[in-house]
């Protein structure tokens, strides 16, 4: 039995664009802050946390999304799609996580 071909909309294709572009940016903003924190001489090792996080969750997405973005077919845009579930995961995780630091400080 055949597979039918994975083929992403030209607005999905877009999407991948623009979302790889965002991951990209956030991973670079974590590595400007990473740069700026290794030049302050009270800061400590805990500064650089967000850049290696985002190099190891941010940067494979930003990859795989922009690949199936530009491929727009088959496997990559298969990958691209699961990438950008797992990139929506992290989102909803991310502000749950600032919600509750937020809520935390708020409580005396």
């Amino acid at each position: 039995m055949e597979q039918s071909p994975n083929v992403a909309s030209p607005r999905l294709r877009a999407t991948f664009i623009v979302v790889a572009i965002c991951a990209f940016a956030l991973w670079s903003w974590s590595l400007v802050l990473a740069v700026e924190a290794t030049r302050d001489p009270h800061g400590d090792g805990f500064d650089l946390l967000p850049a290696f996080w985002t190099t190891i969750l941010l940067l494979p997405i930003a990859i795989v999304t922009l690949i199936g973005g530009i491929a727009g077919h088959g496997k990559h845009a298969a990958r691209a799609q699961m990438a950008l579930i797992i990139a929506g995961g992290l989102v909803v995780l991310a502000a749950l996580l600032e919600i509750f630091r937020r809520l935390s400080m708020a409580i005396p």
